[in-house]
């Protein structure tokens, strides 16, 4: 299996920045956009979990034909990668790293194939297959002949990268799917003046963000207080955003579940509605912000989610406000700059 060019090569993809939309645009377009790295990050998303949400997710783009509950995900890996979110895990020990693990691998697929007959397996791989280079592979081509379905092998390593969004393409890879092509999302639902006189940031990534600046300021008369990208790349849905940004007058972060500088940059931003996914809505949340989660809220549904999380605004002050959620950073470490972490890469 030949996997895709990781998207740092091909899209110049970048997962930290913050400053002016023109200057990253200038870098893209001159073909030399430049990696910043942090000098205090908070861990985020890999590439394996990554994979595993990607394969759940294609089904119900309509890309398959079967529904998600046809196909079983395997985590290759030690017990701890099975909090990748796969329906089973090899739970790898110190014993089968050294003596190998492919017989534990054929186990494996052969307890889920009896248990609940899918019609395919993923086997997805972690560091510990990636460093041992076991041969994957050939036992899924061996059992794939063998059980009459498709065993598909998603190989990952989980430490390569800066990026989760690699898993997307891995994931897309084994399943036969262009991994290069950008996926486009559909669009947001509007309300005219639903968010007149509303402040309104964004946390998502840059083809949801596009969709969703469109719906908030242009369909329903809000104003973009903010947008955090997970990331930057050389993509149209990218280059959308940072021209919005820019006719706006308003900065770009780029960051992947960097709990400290989202906190920081909605201190300063003072939103009353905050749009974003599972994994940093609670930051939101945590600071009083009504909130709407996309993980969960089909984009047909945003107006109403936004005219329901406004409405009921004064539960989420109530929720900061509990003896259960104090403040996660001191006052002082919020003074600083929402970018101050974030450096130019060294070069050597």
């Amino acid at each position: 299996m030949i996997r895709p060019a990781d998207r740092e090569k091909r899209l110049g993809l970048i997962t930290a920045y913050y400053g002016a939309p023109e200057a990253l645009l200038g870098e893209y377009a001159a073909g030399n956009a430049r990696q910043r790295m942090r000098t205090f990050t908070q861990s985020a998303e890999d590439e394996i979990s990554r994979a595993v949400e990607e394969l759940r997710r294609i089904p119900c783009r309509g890309e398959l034909c079967s529904p998600a509950d046809d196909s079983a995900i395997i985590i290759h890996g030690p017990r701890g990668c099975a909090m990748a979110g796969g329906d089973s895990g090899t739970k790898l020990t110190e014993k089968d790293s050294i003596m190998g693990s492919e017989k534990k691998l054929r186990a494996e697929i052969h307890r889920v194939y009896n248990a609940s007959r899918p019609k395919r397996i993923f086997v997805v791989t972690t560091p510990v297959v990636a460093i041992n280079n076991d041969d994957v592979l050939t036992v899924c081509a061996e059992l794939t002949g063998s059980l009459g379905i498709d065993i598909l092998p998603v190989v990952t390593t989980g430490f390569k990268n800066k990026s989760p969004e690699n898993g997307i393409d891995y994931a897309r890879r084994a399943l036969g799917l262009d991994a290069a092509a950008e996926i486009r999302e559909p669009e947001a639902s509007a309300r005219e003046g639903l968010l007149a006189g509303r402040r309104v940031y964004i946390a998502l990534p840059p083809g949801r963000a596009a969709a969703y600046i469109r719906a908030v300021s242009s369909g329903s008369g809000g104003n973009i207080a903010g947008v955090t990208l997970g990331y930057a790349d050389k993509t149209e849905a990218t280059e959308e955003v940072l021209r919005l940004l820019a006719g706006l007058g308003l900065p770009v972060h780029v960051a992947n579940n960097q709990d400290y500088e989202l906190t920081n940059l909605l201190k300063s931003a003072v939103p009353d509605l905050f749009v974003g996914e599972t994994d940093n809505v609670l930051t939101a949340a945590r600071l009083g912000i009504a909130c709407v989660n996309v993980s969960v809220t089909p984009p047909e549904a945003f107006a109403d989610a936004a005219e329901t999380a406004l409405g009921y605004s004064g539960f989420a002050r109530r929720l900061a406000e509990a003896p259960g959620m104090p403040a996660r950073y001191s006052l002082r470490a919020l003074l600083r700059p929402g970018g101050w972490y974030i450096k130019p890469e060294a070069k050597l």
